[in-house]
């Protein structure tokens, strides 16, 4: 709700737990007001070319106040200076002016009423922009979550491509010329849809339940793609996906690929060659377990002593 989120905004960011948290008061001050009251001016020049230059200002900077001045202060720091620009006292070009800003400002916050008054229609407006600012942050990070969810890694630029959603339901995903129809598709489909008699390309894949329009991504990978045809009425060619690999993980049984290559790394040998391998011209022969190249030289030794002796 607003009010959760305003508690979260209003509050100071580096006060937590048994803190305290911001006020209203605390939230005035960051908005209106000056950081410190002013030295009242000494003359009547000083005092209109001041009041000139706050023009359009809130009333507690026109009158050179913090916004939690007091009452009392707020009327001192009003005569002192009306009394120095009044035009019956001032004949200075401008002073008129200077005094009608002055007084706009005292009649807005003047009365203890009129300034409580003022300050809950500032605090309102306050909050107002805080939401709309919230809300903007809101969407501009919803924006740029997005972007990071539409894009593909790529291993051969190292970079990141685009993918681009498109509204085709997944029973009919995929355009085949043969039929002239829409065909569906499945999790990891990848097709390819030409126009313009052939010269335009776009590919498609079907990822996490959508399809995505995957060209720019396919634009790093023409070499591995490079039998496919557009429009075809069968799908060749699968891309990974979370679906697929969620799906996966979640099956207890491999499929007939996984059950290969687990089975070549278990038969591989320490260093790295396959022990059910074929032989190389070459190469020494495969030896029975145990029989070493030391044990075969012992026999032939023990072999010839007994053809001596005999």
């Amino acid at each position: 709700s607003w009010t959760f989120v305003k508690s979260r905004i209003f509050s100071d960011p580096g006060q937590t737990n048994n803190k305290k948290s911001w006020t209203s008061q605390d939230f005035l001050l960051r908005n209106v007001g000056l950081e410190e009251n002013i030295c009242l001016p000494a003359t009547g020049e000083e005092a209109m070319k001041r009041l000139l230059a706050c023009k359009g200002q809130d009333p507690y900077s026109i009158l050179g106040l913090r916004a939690d001045s007091s009452n009392e202060d707020i009327k001192k720091f009003y005569k002192k200076q009306a009394f120095l620009v009044h035009p019956d006292k001032n004949q200075e070009p401008g002073a008129e002016e200077a005094f009608k800003i002055l007084g706009h400002a005292f009649e807005m916050i003047g009365e203890p009423e009129k300034r409580k008054q003022f300050d809950s229609h500032t605090l309102d407006a306050s909050e107002i922009e805080a939401m709309r600012e919230f809300a903007d942050m809101l969407s501009k990070l919803q924006t740029k979550i997005q972007e990071a969810a539409n894009t593909m890694p790529c291993d051969n630029c190292t970079g990141k491509h685009r993918r681009v959603p498109v509204e085709r339901p997944i029973y009919s995903a995929r355009f085949c010329e043969l039929c002239n129809t829409h065909h569906s598709a499945r999790e990891g489909d990848v097709w390819a849809e030409s126009t313009m008699l052939g010269f335009y390309w776009h590919y498609y894949a079907l990822m996490d339940a959508h399809v995505y329009d995957i060209t720019e991504w396919m634009k790093c990978h023409k070499e591995y793609f490079r039998h496919m045809k557009a429009n075809s009425h069968t799908v060749t060619y699968k891309i990974a996906s979370e679906s697929n690999r969620r799906s996966r993980n979640q099956q207890g049984d491999p499929d007939l690929e996984d059950l290969i290559n687990q089975l070549f790394k278990s038969s591989a040998t320490p260093n790295g060659r396959s022990s059910w391998g074929t032989s190389h011209p070459g190469s020494e022969r495969s030896s029975a377990p145990g029989w070493t190249h030391e044990a075969s030289a012992a026999s032939a030794k023990k072999s010839r002593r007994k053809k001596k002796r005999h």
